[in-house]
């Protein structure tokens, strides 16, 4: 038991962020913060190895995140209040299409991102922490810049979390810019105060 009961959100406490966006902004680069953590700490000392599993799940928020705001076209969507409280911010599977459109299509194979990763990885992260098979996820040394690979017809499917790291980093900044949102130098908090005033 955590020991923690009826907690309840309160609409009028939210001073922190001007609305949602400004939310999901500063909700991102935590995020961030915490894949670049998870990808530079090996998670056996002196070895090339990092927290991968953690980067498949933090990753996965960040792209349905920012696909949801992307969900309707290449121009950033406003979310409300009304959306998030009715629940009407679209299907993840809409979000990572739209991500895949926007910051992907000149990258890799839609199979690969809607087929390998979405599926086999995300899904299968977020809900069982497992990948499905045939997916590997590492750090890729080579510096080719691929996002994913696959030897050959038969093997398993690569996934190179730091160069895919990459590519989300230069999403969420085209999101920073395209909402004109400057982040202050000190982190706002994402605990207590969390929901934007209406």
């Amino acid at each position: 038991m955590c020991g923690i009961h009826n907690i309840e959100v309160d609409y009028l406490a939210m001073k922190n962020f001007k609305d949602y966006n400004d939310f999901a902004a500063y909700t991102i680069a935590e995020n961030l913060r915490a894949i670049q953590l998870c990808l530079t700490t090996p998670k056996v000392k002196n070895s090339n190895s990092c927290y991968g599993m953690s980067v498949v799940i933090l990753l996965s928020s960040v792209i349905d995140t920012l696909g949801m705001f992307y969900r309707n076209g290449n121009r950033v969507e406003k979310i409300t209040e009304t959306d998030v409280k009715n629940n009407k911010l679209g299907k993840v599977s809409a979000h990572f299409k739209a991500f895949y459109d926007k910051f992907l299509v000149n990258v890799c194979d839609e199979h690969f991102f809607m087929g390998e990763f979405y599926e086999f990885a995300r899904c299968r992260a977020t809900h069982n922490n497992v990948l499905g098979p045939k997916l590997k996820i590492t750090i890729n040394k080579s510096s080719n810049g691929k996002v994913f690979e696959k030897k050959h017809r038969r093997a398993s499917t690569y996934v190179y979390l730091n160069e895919l790291y990459k590519i989300v980093k230069d999403a969420y900044d085209v999101f920073i810019s395209e909402q004109k949102i400057v982040l202050s130098e000190t982190p706002q908090p994402t605990t207590g105060n969390t929901i934007p005033q209406s």
